[in-house]
């Protein structure tokens, strides 16, 4: 069983901080299904690798209450758990897309100066 937030590069160690069980679509409908459903996809939005897959089929994705406005969460007794229909809002990782988008950028000068240096090579043997 996982003791870590599903959130890549969550560093919240704190330990009064509570870590929720993110509910399966498999074994809800209605309302929590759909719940279910919009979290994963926003999840998904930030992390699509290997572990988080295996996570999900386990059913053992956790979120930790870092990421949720407070008014998200629900106190019983000494316990806490997230309204249905929250979804997480802060200290989020960088998303996917944004990633390759800035790794695409960095790239992009580089592969035209190369692509630049073989033209003008190119030139030079026709003239």
């Amino acid at each position: 069983m996982t003791k870590n937030c599903c959130f890549a590069q969550c560093q919240n160690n704190n330990s009064s901080s509570s870590l929720f069980k993110i509910p399966s679509k498999k074994y809800y409908s209605g309302q929590k299904r759909e719940w279910a459903d919009d979290l994963e996809k926003v999840i998904l939005s930030y992390r699509q690798d290997d572990y988080i897959y295996k996570l999900y089929k386990k059913d053992e994705v956790r979120i930790c209450e870092c990421h949720f406005v407070p008014s998200d969460i629900i106190k019983k007794g000494s316990r806490k758990e997230l309204k249905i229909g929250s979804i997480p809002t802060l200290h989020l990782p960088q998303k996917l897309y944004m990633k390759r988008r800035s790794a695409q950028k960095a790239i992009t000068p580089k592969l035209f100066a190369l692509c630049l240096k073989d033209i003008e090579k190119q030139l030079k043997l026709h003239t």
